[in-house]
């Protein structure tokens, strides 16, 4: 009989996931969120995408959020490291690579899995970016034929509106140009005007931004700037303009009003990525981009309040598009 215990014990010591004793049994997975998770579809969908991963596994998974003081966050992800409880960090936002490759310094056996972000070469972190270019010309694009339509909210000035949070390099770098070639595309002349809110969560002074912008002329709206958006699309519910909803479906939020949601798919590619850790697979050191071609950016054309209150020639124009970026 105590030979029998014995030998179980020995293999309750060995890893769940691994395949040779020298591979760390995984016991908990922090999710950081950089900001607060209600309210922001990319970190609920991070979130949802780690638990569905971990389902019936006996992970545990911990959610942890950072606030929206960005100076806070990397101290709030060295106190999660310096624990010694997860084995994996997630988290998701273009800051998060540095900050991980900071911390990685003082503590080399704390891996990290970082969307929405892009660094190769450290062998403890692991990036996923989006291809937000393509996201952004699609966003373009639609509001260009917005507001040159004959729709009802549309004016004949050729003017677009852009609020945002703050200016950073993925922003200014990837998804303004690409907003901007979406519009100039359907037409050289549309003009952009924008302004900053200053933070992500100020949806009255988005709201009192996009009520200047309104009266300056322009009748459809990119708005980049979190739970601000809420104020920039109660203004358009108002003032019977358009907003184009970016990174989840926004159709339910405010019908006829919000015409357009370009998508990442993060729960999804959350979900993926996860599996591949668990089970051994995730290439670290790699930074990969993912777009619309690989099916995890995306236009939503199939919703049924796209289909019901924007004009047929723009839906074909869309669909157009939107088929061709994917090729």
């Amino acid at each position: 009989m105590k030979k029998i215990i014995i030998i179980l014990g020995i293999f309750t010591l060995l890893p769940i996931y691994g395949k040779s004793s020298e591979e760390k049994t995984v016991k908990s997975i922090a999710i950081f969120i950089p900001g607060v998770t209600a309210g922001s579809p990319i970190y609920e969908e991070l979130e949802e995408g780690v638990k569905l991963a971990t389902q019936d596994l006996g992970v545990s998974v911990k959610t942890i959020e950072g606030g929206f003081n960005t100076a806070e966050w990397p101290e709030k992800v060295k106190e999660i490291a310096a624990t010694g409880m997860y084995n994996l960090i997630v988290s998701s936002n273009p800051s998060m690579p540095e900050i991980a490759n900071e911390i990685s310094k003082e503590f080399p056996n704390q891996k990290f899995l970082i969307l929405d972000g892009n660094l190769s070469g450290n062998p403890n972190i692991y990036t996923a970016e989006y291809k937000q270019y393509d996201q952004a010309y699609m966003a373009g694009y639609l509001a260009g034929l917005v507001t040159l339509s004959n729709m009802s909210g549309a004016n004949i000035q050729k003017k677009v509106g852009l609020i945002i949070a703050y200016n950073y390099p993925v922003l200014d770098e990837v998804i303004i140009p690409g907003f901007k070639n979406g519009l100039k595309d359907v037409d050289p002349e549309i003009t952009i005007d924008t302004r900053v809110v200053g933070n992500w969560w100020d949806a009255t002074k988005a709201s009192e931004l996009t009520s200047i912008m309104i009266q300056e002329g322009s009748d459809v709206f990119l708005s980049i700037s979190g739970g601000a958006t809420q104020g920039v699309i109660s203004k358009c519910q108002d003032s019977g303009k358009y907003i184009i909803h970016f990174d989840s479906n926004g159709y339910s939020k405010a019908p006829g009003t919000v015409v357009g949601s370009t998508i990442i798919r993060q729960k999804e590619l959350t979900y993926k990525l996860v599996k591949m850790y668990l089970e051994n697979t995730l290439p670290f050191g790699k930074a990969e981009v993912f777009s619309a071609k690989d099916g995890y950016i995306d236009f939503i054309q199939d919703d049924p309040l796209y289909q019901e209150n924007v004009p047929e020639e723009i839906k074909s124009k869309m669909k157009t598009i939107v088929e061709k970026i994917k090729e």
